[in-house]
């Protein structure tokens, strides 16, 4: 959390909890919100942290549809399966 590429993703992300741009999109590929919270839970990112949790949060209120599965702009029509596997929970 304090060192490598952890504080640098953290650094930029928004106030509001999102990276780039708000509201949901799976674009740009690396460097969107959606990205974002891959390599932090790649990384090892601590979930406790409050920054996480916001871009977390941020996910799922965008990026999840109302049937609960994830896609790349919030609706049914454009699921993802890699970006679903991507973004699993787990504890």
């Amino acid at each position: 959390m304090l060192s490598g590429p952890v504080p640098s993703i953290l650094a930029a992300q928004s106030a509001q909890g999102y990276w780039l741009r708000p509201g949901a999109g799976y674009s740009p590929k690396y460097r969107s919100t959606v990205w974002q919270i891959i390599f932090l839970a790649q990384l090892g990112a601590e979930k406790s942290d409050d920054r996480v949790k916001k871009g977390c949060d941020y996910l799922f209120e965008y990026h999840q549809s109302k049937c609960g599965w994830f896609s790349d702009n919030g609706t049914p029509s454009d699921f993802i399966h890699c970006l679903a596997g991507s973004l699993q929970v787990s504890d």
